[in-house]
C-alpha cells in the first residue's frame, strides 16, 4: 500500500572613506576558515572589519615600485611602520563603479545589490568605501552586521541598523517597530502561539518606515555577513527589498561558500527582483605587489611576491597577513606558513604582548567579539589602569580596534577564536563567571549574553540564573519570530539545568517543564522530528517518576497545526497507545489538559481506528466548548474536521471548517486559517471540483508564505505536485515533490522525505514503470512492513511474480487513513491480477459509495486514477460486464473533469476491450 563577477582592474585606488578614522580604513579581513565575529552593539565604522587593500591615501595613483633582485630569502625590510597597511585600498574600481551605478538607479525608485566573496575578499572594506561615498552625496547610510549565535539577539543586524536610522529619521509609529529598536523591559512575554500574525504586522510597519524615511531623502541600508543571518534577518531583508518607488538602496554581502538553506531560499525569493550582483575575486598580481610593498615599507623581490600571490589566490587578508609575516620574519617563513593556516600567524602576533596585555586580551576574548571597556575593567582581576594599558597595547598591535567610545572589538573572529581556544577550560570558566556577574550590573537586559556567560561559568550555583536568562532570551526570540533561535536558547537552559541537577528523576518537574518548553519551540519552528524525540524523552521521564500529570502536560504541548503523519512512520506502538488512552480517561486532569490529550489520541489512532478517533474528537470538542478558550476550541474543531478517511468526511467537515474559519479570523490565528483552506481543498476533491482544490491551495500557499509557515508551504506544494501528476505533467510533479522535500527537511519535519518518496511511487505506477520502482519499494517494505504491504504486493504482481505477491501479508481491511482511496484502488488491481473474485466482491461494496471520486485526491497529496475504473475492473472480474461498462464510462467522465487525458484514454481502452 502506498502511504502516506566583475573583473578585477589594476587602475588606481579610490580615496578612503572621508568619515572613516585613520586607524580603521585598513583593517584586514579574516581567515576564510574561521568564522567572522558576531557583534552585539552598533558599529561606528563598517570599514573597520574586512580587508582593505590599497596604497596610502596620500598616493593619488598606485605607484609601481621597481622590483628588487635581492634573493627572497634575505628580504627583511628595516623599521616597518608600527601599523603598516592601515590606509590600504587597492583595486575594486569596477566594483565601485557598479555600486555607483546602482546608487544612481536607486534614486529613481529603489534598488538591491548583492556583494559576494570569500572570507577576506574585502566585502566590509568595500562597504566602508561605499558608505563614505554615499554620505558625501547626501545619502543617509546605516549599517548592520549579522552576528554569530553566541549571546546575540535575533535580527540583530536590523536592530543595529534601525537604531542608527531612528536617530536620523525616527519612525512615525515607533510602537509598531519597538521589537526592532530595543531590548525587552522585563515585562511578561506575549503568547507565542500564532505569533506569526504579529510578525506580519511588524514587517509591514518596518517596510512603511523605510518607505517614509527614503521619501524624505535617499537612504542606503548595508547588511553585512548575510551568510550568518537568522531567519528573521532574512525575512526583513526580503521586506526591505520589496520597498519600491522611493530612493532606497539595499546592499547585502555574504560568503557564497557558506550559503545555507535559509539564505538560499531568500536569494531565490530575491532573484525575480533582478538585483545587481558584484562578486569580489582575488587581487591581481600587480595589486598583490602593491599591498606587499606597502605593508613591508619598501619594495619586495618579484619572485617572493609571485609566490605569495599564487599561494594566497590574491585574497586580500591572506596577502596582508603574509606581508606582515614577511616583514617580521622573512620570506622563508612567509611563503611556507601562511597557506597552512592563519592561526599560526596570529599566535606569532600575540606572542610579543606583555603578560598584562595578554590577560586583557584573554578577558576580552571571553567577553565576546566586541565588548565594553568599562565591563572589562570591572571584571578584571587587575586594576583599571593595568587593564587599560593592556587594551592599549592590543590596539597598537592591531589585535583590537575601537569601533566607538569605550568599546573594543577584535579585528576579526579568528583573532578572538585563537585567544579563546588557547585558554584552558578552567580559566575560561573563571573568566565567564566574572563577566557574567559584572554584566548583570552593566547590561541587565542583555538576556542572551547573560545566559551565555552564566551557562559557561562552570558553577553549579549559577545554573538557575543560566536557565532563567536563557528562557527569557528565548521569549524575546519568539516575540521576534526567530523560533529557531528560541529552540537553541531553550536547549541551552535545559543543558544548564541538567548539568546542575544531580538526579533529574528524583525531582522531574523542572526537567519536564523545560522539555515541554523545548517541545513547543520545536513545533513552532516546524522541527517535528526533533519534537518527537523531545516528547518521547519527556514522557519517559514522567512515566518513570509515576507522574501522569506530567505526562499529560507533555502530550498536551503538541496540539498546534504541524506536518501530518505519514504511513512511512509505521503505526503507533501498543504501549504508547495504551498510555494515551488511560490518560484520556483520567478524570483527575483538568478539562483543558484532558482535551489536549484527547487530541493527541485522536490523531494517533485516526488511520487505524476511525471510531475511536471520532469518539476522542467528540469528547475533546465538548471539553473545549465548556472551557471556551479560543485556541483550545480551534484545536478541537481542527481535530474533528480532519478525521479520516477524507473520502467520507465532506458533509460532516463543512460546518466545522466554517466555525473554525470564523474563530481563526476573530482571534487572529493564521495557522488555523491555513488549516481551513487546506481542509476545504480536500473537501472540494471529494466533490470532483479540481478548480476549487487549486483555489484553496493557492490561498493556503499565500498564507503560508505571508506567515513563513514552511511546513504548510510544503503541504501545499505536495498538493500542487498531485494536481500536476493528475494532469499528466509528470516532470513538473516530480519537481514539486522535490521542492516539498526540501521545505520539510529545512524545518526538520519528521519523515520529511516521505511525500517525495510516495509521490514518485504513484507517478511510476501510473507510468507503468514498476520495474524501475521495485527495488525502492522492496527496501521500504523491509523497513516498515505492513503500512506499505499492498504497494509491495502490487508491484510484484505487475512484474508477473504472482506467487510472491500472494504471499505478502497485509490486513484484510484497508487502513482508513489519508491514503484510503488509493489503497482501495491498489487492492482492486491486485485482486484482478491475482484473479481473486472473493476479494473483488468485498471491494465492490467499499468502492460503490466513492465511485465518483478520483483515488487519492481527497488526501491532497497523491493520486492514482478514478475509482470507477477500479470498480469496472472488479465488475469485469466477477462477470458483471454491463456494470463494468457503466463504471468505465463514469471513469472517463471523472478523468475528463480532472483534466487527466491519460486516464481518459485508459478508460476508453478498457471499455473498448470489454465490448
Amino acid at each position: 500500500m502506498i502511504p502516506t563577477a566583475p573583473q578585477q582592474t589594476d587602475s588606481g585606488p579610490e580615496s578612503a572613506a572621508p568619515d572613516a578614522p585613520e586607524h580603521a580604513r585598513g583593517t584586514a579581513e579574516p581567515d576564510p576558515a574561521a568564522p567572522e565575529e558576531p557583534h552585539t552593539a552598533p558599529k561606528s565604522n563598517p570599514a573597520a572589519h574586512e580587508g582593505t587593500h590599497a596604497v596610502p591615501e596620500s598616493d593619488p595613483v598606485a605607484p609601481q615600485r621597481p622590483r628588487t633582485t635581492t634573493p627572497s630569502a634575505f628580504v627583511t625590510p628595516a623599521l616597518p611602520p608600527p601599523s603598516p597597511g592601515h590606509d590600504l585600498f587597492v583595486g575594486r574600481a569596477d566594483e565601485l563603479r557598479a555600486l555607483d551605478a546602482a546608487a544612481r538607479a536607486a534614486r529613481r525608485g529603489g534598488g538591491l545589490v548583492l556583494v559576494t566573496g570569500e572570507a577576506g575578499a574585502g566585502k566590509s572594506a568595500l562597504f566602508g568605501r561605499l558608505a563614505g561615498r554615499l554620505r558625501g552625496e547626501g545619502w543617509t547610510v546605516v549599517v548592520g552586521r549579522c552576528p554569530e549565535h553566541e549571546g546575540a539577539p535575533p535580527a540583530w543586524a536590523w536592530v543595529e541598523a534601525l537604531g542608527a536610522l531612528a536617530r536620523l529619521v525616527p519612525p512615525a509609529r515607533p510602537e509598531e517597530v519597538a521589537a526592532l529598536l530595543h531590548e525587552p523591559d522585563g515585562t511578561a512575554a506575549t503568547t507565542r502561539d500564532e505569533a506569526t500574525a504579529g510578525r506580519f504586522r511588524l514587517h509591514r510597519a518596518f517596510a512603511a518606515w523605510l518607505h517614509e524615511a527614503a521619501a524624505d531623502g535617499p537612504v542606503a541600508v548595508l547588511v553585512e555577513d548575510l551568510h550568518r543571518a537568522d531567519g528573521q534577518t532574512l525575512a526583513l531583508l526580503e521586506a526591505a527589498a520589496a520597498v519600491t518607488g522611493v530612493p532606497l538602496l539595499t546592499v547585502a554581502g555574504y560568503r557564497p561558500a557558506e550559503v545555507g538553506e535559509p539564505l538560499a531560499k531568500t536569494l531565490a525569493h530575491l532573484a525575480p527582483r533582478l538585483p545587481r550582483r558584484i562578486a569580489l575575486a582575488g587581487l591581481s598580481p600587480r595589486e598583490v605587489a602593491t599591498v606587499v610593498d606597502a605593508v613591508c615599507g619598501g619594495p619586495v623581490d618579484e619572485a617572493t611576491v609571485a609566490i605569495l600571490a599564487e599561494r594566497t589566490g590574491g585574497n586580500p587578508f591572506y596577502v596582508r597577513e603574509s606581508a606582515r609575516l614577511l616583514a617580521d620574519e622573512g620570506a622563508l617563513v612567509a611563503v611556507s606558513e601562511v597557506p597552512q593556516g592563519v592561526r599560526d600567524v596570529l599566535r606569532r602576533r600575540l606572542a610579543p604582548l606583555s603578560a598584562d596585555a595578554r590577560a586583557a586580551v584573554q578577558l576580552a576574548a571571553v567577553a565576546g567579539p566586541e565588548s565594553d571597556v568599562a565591563l572589562l575593567a570591572d571584571a578584571a582581576e587587575a586594576d583599571e589602569e593595568t587593564v587599560l594599558a593592556g587594551l592599549d597595547a592590543a590596539v597598537a598591535a592591531d589585535l583590537l580596534t575601537e569601533p566607538g567610545p569605550g568599546r573594543v572589538r577584535f579585528v576579526h573572529a579568528l583573532v578572538r577564536d585563537t585567544v579563546y581556544t588557547d585558554l584552558s577550560g578552567i580559566r575560561r570558566a573563571r573568566l565567564h563567571d566574572r563577566i557574567a556577574q559584572r554584566l548583570r550590573t552593566h547590561r541587565p537586559d542583555d538576556l542572551a549574553a547573560l545566559a551565555h556567560h552564566f551557562a559557561r561559568s562552570g558553577r553549579t550555583a549559577n545554573a538557575p540564573l543560566a536557565v532563567d536568562y536563557a528562557l527569557r532570551a528565548a521569549e524575546l526570540a519568539e516575540r521576534r519570530y526567530a523560533h529557531d533561535v528560541a529552540v537553541g536558547l531553550v536547549r541551552q537552559a535545559l543543558d544548564a539545568h541538567t548539568a546542575a541537577t544531580a538526579d533529574p528523576e528524583a525531582r522531574p518537574d523542572g526537567t519536564v517543564a523545560l522539555l515541554v518548553r523545548l517541545l513547543g519551540a520545536q513545533v513552532r519552528a516546524g522541527a517535528t522530528g526533533a519534537a518527537r524525540h523531545t516528547r518521547r524523552q519527556a514522557v519517559d521521564l514522567a512515566v518513570r517518576a509515576g507522574r501522569d500529570d506530567l505526562a499529560a502536560a507533555v502530550y498536551g504541548a503538541w496540539t498546534e497545526p504541524s506536518p501530518w503523519r505519514s504511513r512511512l512512520e509505521g503505526f503507533l506502538d501498543r504501549t504508547s497507545l495504551a498510555h494515551l488512552e488511560r490518560l484520556a480517561e483520567d478524570r483527575t486532569l483538568d478539562g483543558p489538559t484532558r482535551a489536549r490529550v484527547l487530541q493527541v489520541l485522536a490523531d494517533a489512532v485516526a488511520g487505524e481506528d476511525a471510531r475511536r478517533a471520532r469518539d476522542a474528537a467528540r469528547s475533546q470538542l465538548t471539553l473545549a466548548r465548556a472551557d471556551g478558550e479560543p485556541r483550545l476550541l480551534a484545536s478541537a474543531l481542527m481535530t474533528s474536521a480532519r478525521l479520516l478517511p477524507h473520502e467520507t468526511q465532506g458533509t460532516a467537515r463543512t460546518p466545522l471548517v466554517g466555525e473554525l474559519r470564523a474563530l481563526a479570523r476573530d482571534h487572529d490565528l493564521p495557522a488555523h486559517r491555513w488549516v481551513c483552506e487546506h481542509l476545504d481543498a480536500l473537501t472540494a476533491a471529494t466533490r470532483n471540483d479540481p478548480e476549487a482544490v487549486r483555489r484553496h491551495t493557492a490561498a493556503g500557499l499565500e498564507l503560508a508564505h505571508r506567515y513563513r509557515m514552511r511546513w504548510a508551504q510544503g503541504i501545499n506544494t505536495v498538493t500542487s505536485a498531485m494536481l500536476a501528476a493528475v494532469a499528466g505533467r509528470f516532470e513538473e510533479a516530480e519537481a514539486r515533490y522535490a521542492e516539498a522535500d526540501g521545505l520539510f527537511q529545512r524545518v526538520g519535519a519528521h519523515h520529511a522525505t516521505a511525500p517525495r518518496t510516495l509521490g514518485l511511487w504513484t507517478i511510476r505506477l501510473t507510468q507503468r514503470r514498476e520495474a524501475d520502482l521495485e527495488p525502492a519499494v522492496r527496501e521500504v517494505y523491509a523497513s516498515v512492513g505492513t503500512p506499505v504491504a499492498v504497494a509491495h504486493a502490487l508491484v510484484l504482481a505487475r512484474l508477473g511474480r504472482l506467487d510472491e505477491a500472494a504471499a505478502v501479508p497485509f490486513p484484510a481491511r484497508p487502513v482508513t487513513d489519508h491514503l484510503y482511496g488509493m489503497e482501495l484502488d491498489y487492492r482492486a488491481e491486485l485482486a484482478v491480477l491475482l484473479k481473486d473474485p472473493d476479494t473483488a466482491t468485498s471491494l465492490i461494496g467499499a468502492l460503490l459509495p466513492l465511485k465518483e471520486q478520483f483515488a487519492g485526491t481527497p488526501g491532497g497529496a497523491y493520486a492514482t486514477r478514478p475509482l470507477a475504473h477500479a470498480l469496472g475492473d472488479l465488475y469485469r472480474l466477477v462477470g458483471e460486464r454491463r456494470l463494468a461498462a457503466g463504471a468505465y464510462a463514469l471513469a472517463e467522465r471523472v478523468a475528463r473533469v480532472w483534466g487527466s487525458p491519460h486516464h481518459v484514454a485508459a478508460a476508453r481502452r478498457a471499455l473498448a476491450e470489454l465490448t
